[in-house]
C-alpha cells in the first residue's frame, strides 16, 4: 500500500506541476503578442505625434489607466482605428 500511495503522490505531483507549465507557457505566448501589438501601436504614436518610444509608450499607458483598460487592449483598439482610415 506504501509503494502506491508513493507512485500516486508522484503522478499527482508531476501532473501539476505539467499544469502550471503549461499555464506559464499560454502567459508567455500572450505576452509575446502583446508586446508586439503594443510596439506596433508605439509606433504609430510616433509617427504621428513626433514623439520618442517611452512617449508613446507614456501615451499608451496613460489611456490605459483612464478608460481601465488592459494595456494591450488600448495598443489593439488604436491599431485597429488606424487601419481602417
Amino acid at each position: 500500500m506504501r509503494l502506491f500511495t508513493t507512485a500516486a503522490s508522484a503522478a499527482i505531483t508531476n501532473a501539476h506541476q505539467w499544469q502550471r507549465s503549461r499555464e506559464h507557457i499560454k502567459q508567455l505566448e500572450t505576452a509575446l503578442v502583446s508586446r508586439a501589438v503594443i510596439e506596433q501601436a508605439k509606433g504609430v504614436l510616433m509617427a504621428v505625434h513626433s514623439c520618442t518610444a517611452d512617449e508613446a509608450f507614456t501615451m499608451l499607458v496613460q489611456q490605459s489607466q483612464n478608460e481601465n483598460v488592459k494595456l494591450r487592449d488600448v495598443a489593439k483598439s488604436l491599431l485597429d482605428n488606424a487601419t481602417q482610415r
